[in-house]
């Protein structure tokens, strides 16, 4: 085992045993409410931009699921890179 890995273990063991969580675990449950409301707010958008443009669902839908996957991204990968 190398040394980053090694003190990333002891990070965590650290972690779990004086806080009863580590920031790995509090890192996901962020991600998962980012990714769920995330999910909520492109399905409103969907629905409005549905209602403005009635005869463009193909259009919208796709539009709509490209954004969603690039927002989830992005959002990941900011979650990620936070200094802990």
């Amino acid at each position: 085992m190398d040394l980053v890995a090694t003190e990333d273990c002891t990070k965590e063991t650290y972690e779990l045993q004086f806080f009863g969580f580590s920031s790995r675990t509090v890192c996901n449950y962020v991600s998962s409410i980012a990714v769920e409301k995330i999910q909520e707010a492109t399905e409103l958008l969907q629905e409005c931009l549905l209602e403005k443009l009635p005869g463009k669902e193909v259009a919208v839908r796709s539009a709509t699921t490209q954004f969603l996957k690039e927002s989830i991204n992005a959002a990941v990968q900011q979650l990620k890179h936070l200094p802990v």
